[in-house]
């Protein structure tokens, strides 16, 4: 792996060293430089050979705050529009292990039950109706022809209250036929995928992603990213669900061992989550936050300095932060906070490689 310049302490260029695990987080308050600092780790990413999956909300990433280097971005996306092609995902295929074990299909059943109602929240109730639609899917194999919508009608044929309420709270699967049969992962070979759920309101755009991050997480775990590592985005990371059996925890957690890396865009700690997470990645990259989060932002930087903290962060212009992990500067390692300046224009010293013959090397 090449490693790349993240920004500059004074005149030193920065490079990342040996942080606890390949996570990172970005976080500040709106415009102060973290979506341009994403879109170059993104291109930093491509240069190390790792695929990229974008989940794009509220239009977070626009391809022209990279001005002339934009087109490294472009030509190298796929964009997928769920709301008007769905997405094709092997959601009823059963897993083949490393071992080639082929996963169970009662294992099979409950997984995918669990998937679809913790981002949904159905209720105890509902998951066990859920889960008797699935596992008669399973049985008619009706999934790759009907895609999800299938689930709806036999749920409306098993009837009863607990039916109707589980259609309801799924009903932005089924009335859109959202997930069908396929593999966007191994049917998409473009450097860059970018899942552009803009057509959906906040809430819907949160399930959908949360639906997918669960999904990857087992793709992921069973060997899917094995040959070639992933970096997944999200923005607006705390407003997710993190509790100890959602994606995301998970995510953060565990998946490191099999070829997931996170790049998640904060506005906010909102409270516990957003520290939890910052706690957990292995880079932070603390930009100008909003002043209700100075004082916690200030704490996980060096609580013994916070007073310091406090005035060093309110000072910081847009594209400077100051960054939490391990760092070579001037050759040597260091493991303390450090403010880096020109964080998005110092990728343009790195070169970005890819099979496209129309883009220049990053790294």
């Amino acid at each position: 792996m090449k490693n790349c310049i993240i920004g500059k302490s004074g005149k030193n260029p920065v490079y990342l060293g040996s942080p606890s695990n390949d996570h990172k987080a970005l976080i500040g308050a709106t415009g102060t430089g973290k979506s341009t600092a994403a879109m170059n780790f993104i291109l930093d990413a491509l240069g190390n050979g790792d695929r990229v999956i974008v989940f794009n909300t509220r239009d977070s990433l626009d391809p022209k705050l990279l001005g002339e280097r934009a087109p490294l971005y472009e030509l190298q996306r796929k964009v997928l529009r769920p709301a008007f092609e769905g997405i094709k995902v092997p959601l009823f295929s059963p897993y083949h292990g490393s071992d080639d074990v082929i996963e169970p299909t009662a294992i099979m059943v409950s997984r995918i039950s669990k998937m679809l109602a913790q981002c949904a929240g159905l209720s105890d109730a509902q998951q066990r109706k859920l889960q008797q639609a699935v596992a008669a899917a399973v049985e008619f194999d009706v999934y790759p022809e009907y895609g999800i919508a299938a689930l709806k009608e036999l749920l409306t044929t098993g009837g009863g209250c607990s039916a109707e309420k589980t259609i309801q709270k799924l009903s932005l699967f089924f009335d859109n036929n959202l997930i069908q049969d396929g593999d966007f992962i191994a049917s998409e070979h473009m450097p860059i995928m970018e899942i552009d759920v803009n057509d959906f309101d906040l809430d819907d755009q949160r399930v959908i992603a949360e639906f997918l991050l669960g999904w990857l997480f087992y793709y992921g775990q069973k060997g899917g990213f094995k040959e070639q590592n992933v970096v997944i985005f999200l923005d607006e990371a705390q407003n997710y669900s993190f509790k100890p059996d959602s994606p995301l925890y998970r995510l953060i957690n565990e998946s490191r061992k099999f070829g997931i890396k996170l790049l998640m865009a904060m506005t906010s700690l909102a409270g516990k989550k957003g520290i939890g997470i910052c706690t957990m990645a292995g880079t932070n990259f603390f930009f100008r936050p909003a002043l209700n989060d100075l004082e916690g932002v200030a704490k996980l930087i060096d609580n013994k300095r916070k007073s310091q903290c406090m005035s060093e962060l309110s000072l910081l212009k847009v594209g400077e932060c100051i960054a939490t992990g391990s760092f070579i500067i001037n050759h040597k390692l260091v493991n303390l906070p450090t403010k880096l300046i020109g964080i998005g224009d110092s990728f343009s010293e790195n070169s970005v490689s890819s099979s496209n013959p129309n883009t220049k090397k990053l790294c």
